[in-house]
């Protein structure tokens, strides 16, 4: 959809309702049974009071506000065909502190 949006009305079960309603900045809306949101935490903890309609439970927004800051990596592999024996363990990479030293960013 790529469009921003204003408000996500929640709560709403019933048949006649969808459970949720996501709002565009444009006025356009999208009736939805469920919704993720994937904002950044600063986004989340600063404007959670006017994204979600009602507001969201106490509880939930105690929850954001502990949430800390931090790094966070992920890495995506793909292959043609799986190389391990599937259930059987796990994949583990890693890098001596030594490859690691003169890097600072990861490029796809």
């Amino acid at each position: 959809y790529c469009k921003p949006v204003s408000c996500v009305r929640w709560g709403a079960v019933s048949d006649a309702c969808p459970r949720a309603v996501v709002k565009c900045c444009d006025g356009e809306e999208f009736p939805a049974d469920y919704v993720i949101v994937t904002v950044p935490l600063g986004v989340l903890k600063n404007q959670h009071d006017k994204l979600f309609c009602p507001a969201l439970p106490a509880e939930k927004v105690d929850a954001i506000c502990k949430l800390g800051y931090g790094y966070v990596n992920k890495i995506f592999l793909e292959y043609a065909r799986p190389f391990w024996v599937w259930r059987e363990g796990d994949i583990r990479l890693a890098w001596s502190a030594d490859e690691l030293a003169d890097r600072c960013d990861w490029v796809k």
